[in-house]
């Protein structure tokens, strides 16, 4: 079947050869294994499979987009709830092929990360042949490339339908895809799938264009008034003189039509007014914001409205249509955005909270120290029902033993010696009608827990030394560095299993900042909150590389470490601190204080730095251009390999 189909293929390449003509309207699978064929010299037969960046040569991808990257997920959530029944993934890829972002089935992960539709794969047309994402790069037209149009063997299976998305200027900016791994037969079931992509596609390259020109005033205008209100297809920006400032792709083909030529970019570039397009028509009625204005040249009629200036929009709005949003989740609140970016773990983290949030039901999170928990259950808070009413936070790990039983629990006047006279509140009646957040709830003494237990059974509270039960209404979120669910079923556990149960509504994990993606997005986040201080590439470099044992305590710690030295508004590598530089423990010779002889211990990597070095007579410069690395990358390493110039006693010397 496979060498009839590939017979079918290459006739039709060497025809268009041959005839020097291709209509790449009805043959874009054609035109793109000619290309593979004469251009990439790929061999039909042969089986490449999927190539995965790895996560240093990822950051070099998302690092540049990581905004739109944000803008853009929602518009791809909206998408995958659409396809998830039928284990479709969704991917995000930028414009030179590689997937910066994507949503799938955990279940399938495996199978997805084989097949290349996963986090980092590579679909450029030069290695993984005819691909719906790679021949998108080259034609800039949806398409859908479905199984055995792909050139490589390997993705025979697979159908994918994919869109491209425009930045603000036209230029190509990524390319939304669905993909599957097995689909039916015939091509034509993946038509409405390519019209759902195109749709999403769409959305995403709005909400970006409102970005860009969120200081802008914006024409959006329609030949049907209710896309206003939903989704606008048409969007002009003006500046404060009414002058056309920037255009999205489809208002760009109506200027076009408009004004009688092939490319608007020279007209956008030079400016013209608004006016010369349309003319006011009529107002809707005195107390709308939409008019009818009329084309000029044509005399065409469109619904408008005007958008004042706004701030850019973080994430796009899908407004309430449920022709394009099937599910009633309301979007966490901004809070979130504190903590996450685009990274898939933190993403899953914000569909939890997206379900769970608006309800009473008590949640447990799990995470190593300094990942942001107390954040994220404030965030929990402030997008529930109670989020008018207290959120009272409570490290169990800090309190000493002789005191949380009072301090939780309250306690009435002259009950034990020392006791204000006039009694006190504790923290649980404290955080009636809202929230109660109990920090490392493992480290909670085993007595105290059978009163926590009966305060969330009875919902009721009594104050130390009282007899009298006050009724108490909160929502209880604990957190906890530990995995106490093990410890539960062992002989020597310290913690209640009912307790556990009771805390356990719905478990959240925050991942290690070691593990997470969205480095650059916390970076930017922090830096951009130390005065608009900026961060260089190779400072960037240097963190992403760094294992972070802190988590985000520490980046914060790091980021205002290094904007307190930094004089220019650059942090650069010099600013930062000694131990962000220790990859790995430096190797000493234990016996002479000094380090180890390099030609005798050093890996291959290293061997090769400390070659090119001596090849350069220690020129970091030169060794760093010829290792296509940059400086700081290349100190770090010296320092990770304990290479020491024969010039510099101590390796800092070098910044």
């Amino acid at each position: 079947m496979r060498t009839s189909i590939i017979d079918e293929h290459l006739s039709n390449v060497y025809r268009s050869i041959e005839s020097n003509e291709l209509d790449s309207e009805k043959n874009l699978v054609t035109s793109s294994w000619k290309r593979c064929i004469q251009t990439f010299k790929l061999d039909p037969l042969g089986r490449h499979g999927s190539r995965v960046l790895t996560q240093s040569e990822l950051q070099n991808h998302t690092s540049p987009m990581e905004e739109f990257i944000i803008t853009a997920r929602e518009g791809m959530e909206n998408l995958y709830s659409q396809v998830e029944a039928l284990d479709y993934v969704v991917l995000l890829c930028d414009k030179n092929a590689v997937t910066v972002d994507f949503i799938g089935n955990n279940r399938l992960t495996k199978d997805l990360r084989n097949a290349g539709l996963y986090l980092g794969a590579d679909w450029n047309e030069r290695h993984a042949g005819t691909c719906a994402v790679g021949t998108i790069i080259n034609e800039l037209v949806p398409l859908t490339i479905h199984q055995q149009d792909h050139f490589d063997i390997v993705n025979t299976t697979l159908t994918c339908s994919a869109s491209p998305i425009l930045d603000h200027n036209g230029q190509l900016l990524a390319v939304l895809d669905v993909s599957a791994l097995s689909s039916p037969k015939e091509k034509a079931s993946q038509h409405l799938l390519l019209k759902l992509v195109q749709m999403h596609a769409g959305l995403i390259e709005a909400a970006n264009f409102l970005n860009y020109y969120s200081n802008s005033t914006i024409l959006k205008f329609d030949i049907n008034i209710s896309s206003l209100n939903t989704y606008c297809p048409n969007l002009i920006a003006l500046d404060s003189n009414n002058v056309v400032i920037g255009a999205n792709q489809n208002a760009r083909k109506i200027i076009a039509r408009e004004l009688g030529i092939n490319d608007i970019r020279s007209q956008l570039l030079t400016g013209f007014d608004i006016t010369s397009l349309f003319q006011l028509e009529a107002g809707l009625n005195n107390s709308s914001a939409q008019f009818i204005i009329k084309s000029k040249n044509t005399g065409i009629s469109f619904f408008c409205y005007f958008q004042a200036p706004r701030t850019k929009i973080r994430n796009m709005v899908l407004n309430q249509s449920s022709s394009i949003k099937q599910d009633n989740t309301k979007p966490i609140a901004a809070e979130i955005d504190k903590i996450a970016g685009s990274d898939p773990m933190m993403q899953k983290v914000k569909l939890l909270l997206n379900k769970f949030s608006p309800t009473d039901i008590n949640m447990l999170i799990q995470g190593e120290t300094g990942t942001g928990k107390e954040v994220l259950a404030n965030a929990i808070h402030l997008c529930s029902n109670r989020r008018k009413g207290p959120f009272i936070a409570v490290n169990c790990a800090a309190l000493p033993d002789s005191l949380i039983e009072s301090e939780l629990f309250g306690y009435k006047a002259g009950s034990f010696t020392g006791a204000s006279s006039k009694g006190k509140t504790g923290l649980i009646l404290a955080a009636n009608k809202g929230t109660l957040f109990l920090d490392e709830i493992g480290d909670m003494p085993a007595t105290l827990q059978t009163r926590l237990l009966r305060v969330l059974a009875e919902k009721v509270v009594t104050p130390v030394g009282s007899d009298q039960a006050i009724a108490v209404d909160f929502r209880l979120i604990s957190a906890t560095h530990q995995d106490i669910s093990p410890q539960i079923d062992s002989e020597q556990s310290t913690f209640r299993a009912d307790l556990y149960h009771r805390l356990n509504g719905a478990t959240i994990n925050l991942p290690a900042l070691r593990d997470r993606q969205d480095l650059h997005y916390l970076v930017s986040c922090l830096v951009g909150s130390e005065s608009k201080i900026g961060l260089s590439k190779e400072a960037m470099q240097i963190l992403a590389e760094y294992s972070w044992p802190g988590n985000i305590r520490e980046l914060k710690n790091v980021i205002s470490y290094a904007s307190t030295l930094c004089d220019d508004n650059t942090i650069t590598p010099e600013h930062l601190p000694e131990y962000v530089f220790d990859c790995t423990p430096f190797i000493f010779n234990e016996n002479e204080g000094t380090h180890i002889q390099h030609a005798e211990i050093l890996p291959e990597q290293g061997q090769k730095i400390l070659d090119t070095l001596r090849h350069n007579n220690w020129n970091a410069t030169e060794t760093a251009k010829q290792l296509e690395i940059g400086r700081a990358t290349l100190y770090r390493k010296m320092k990770k390999y304990s290479i020491v110039s024969p010039n510099n006693s101590d390796v800092d010397s070098t910044f």
